[in-house]
């Protein structure tokens, strides 16, 4: 009957039959159409031929093979050296992970000991009388409540030697309100960016040199009014002082500081040299691009710290930030201040610091760069516009003010 399982099974296969041979018939309609093309293909390759053989000012056939050719060998070699790329990296991660699960055991009956020695338990006895339901007899009952007091455990800096030199790096939490106040009464500002991370620093030093880098005395230079060109006023500005001019209650406030916190720190450099640090100025010398470039030299340390950062009361972002990696042969250092106030300016100061192990100077190259906004939008699209929320992105694409390097000597 037609409700037995029996009935659809049969329908099923019929259909299936039926799906089968129409699958079948598109398969063949389908290599008819590949053979057609293939034959027009054919058509036109040979047409192309006769075209590049006929007519003496193109390539003749053959150089249009070897450039094709050259090219499928050109991506060949890219895809090679990628996939080498890859396997270094993995290697690299493989005995980064190692060498990590290696301190963590290390460090964790450090932890502990820490742990067992910094965090005090204070046990606080508080007594309760609970009134017994009606229903049974008065009793009192007494609770015991515990306060534990847990003290935060110290931040360890990355540390790493390479070739005589010494790497230290700390990313720590950003300044209390306590610290905050501290830091403004040392440097004279009355307001600070909205996060400073006093404790976060960058160290490198060599058995003659010392470098550091952090956010206090990368704040100093923005003490004081800066120089008129370059102060910079939000995109509103002009529209308050026409109401200003209309006898609105509106006033010009005066700041004994740069409110963009625009800074011209380089780091700061201790030489124990006899006769002090040698500095060369404005030298015709620059990085060696080629060990900087070298995609095969594993990075052996790396790190990256914020120093301090405010968004200018919602009208864009102020930031310094500190990099550093070490290579097999070279380091580089990158400390970057960017100032981005929406619809008025971008601005990018750029401290690059360069070594080549075994050398006796180290290269530091100071770059301001600046551009206003209106002279961007004629240039970008909205859409790529976006993209000047990264210094990574733009910071090569706005015009340089000024460039120097400086050769510094260790030995």
């Amino acid at each position: 009957t037609p409700t037995t399982p029996t009935f659809f099974l049969r329908r099923r296969v019929r259909t299936f039959t039926v799906m089968s041979l129409s699958l079948q018939q598109l398969q063949g309609s389908l290599n008819t159409q590949i053979q057609t093309a293939r034959a027009l293909a054919q058509q036109l390759n040979d047409h192309d031929i006769n075209r590049h053989t006929n007519n003496s000012n193109r390539l003749n056939v053959h150089d249009v093979i070897k450039h094709q050719l050259l090219d499928i060998r050109g991506e060949i070699e890219d895809l090679h050296n990628r996939q080498i790329e890859l396997e270094n990296n993995n290697t690299l991660l493989r005995h980064s992970v190692f060498k990590l699960n290696q301190e963590i055991e290390d460090l964790s009956p450090k932890l502990r000991a820490a742990s067992a020695s910094c965090m005090g338990i204070a046990t606080k006895t508080t007594t309760t009388t609970t009134k017994a339901p009606s229903s049974h007899p008065s009793s009192d009952t007494t609770t015991t409540a515990s306060t534990v007091n847990t003290a935060a455990f110290p931040v360890i800096p990355s540390i790493f030697e390479h070739h005589n030199w010494r790497f230290e790096s700390l990313k720590s939490c950003m300044a209390d309100s306590q610290q905050m106040q501290q830091i403004s009464d040392a440097l004279g500002i009355h307001s600070l960016p909205e996060m400073v991370f006093p404790s976060s620093h960058l160290k490198l030093s060599c058995p003659s040199l010392q470098i550091s880098f952090e956010a206090v005395n990368g704040l100093r230079p923005c003490l004081g009014e800066p120089p008129a060109h370059k102060q910079v006023q939000v995109q509103y500005a002009n529209e308050w002082k026409s109401k200003a001019r209309q006898g609105n209650d509106v006033q010009t406030l005066h700041f004994a500081y740069d409110w963009t916190f625009t800074t011209d720190y380089k780091g700061d450099y201790a030489c124990e040299l006899e006769n002090g640090m040698r500095v060369e100025k404005n030298v015709s010398d620059r990085f060696n691009m080629a060990l900087l470039t070298d995609t095969s030299a594993p990075i052996l340390w790396s790190c990256y710290s914020i120093l301090f950062e405010d968004e200018l009361s919602d009208n864009g972002m102020s930031q310094l930030f500190v990099r550093c990696r070490v290579m097999p042969r070279c380091l580089l250092v990158l400390l970057r201040f960017w100032l981005r106030v929406d619809n008025v300016i971008i601005r990018v100061n750029d401290t690059r610091i360069y070594h080549e192990f075994g050398s006796k100077f180290i290269l530091r190259h100071y770059q301001e760069r600046e551009t206003k906004w209106q002279k961007l939008l004629e240039k970008y699209t909205a859409t790529q516009m976006m993209q000047f929320t990264d210094p990574n992105q733009f910071a090569d694409k706005i015009d340089v003010v000024s460039s120097v390097y400086d050769k510094i000597y260790i030995a």
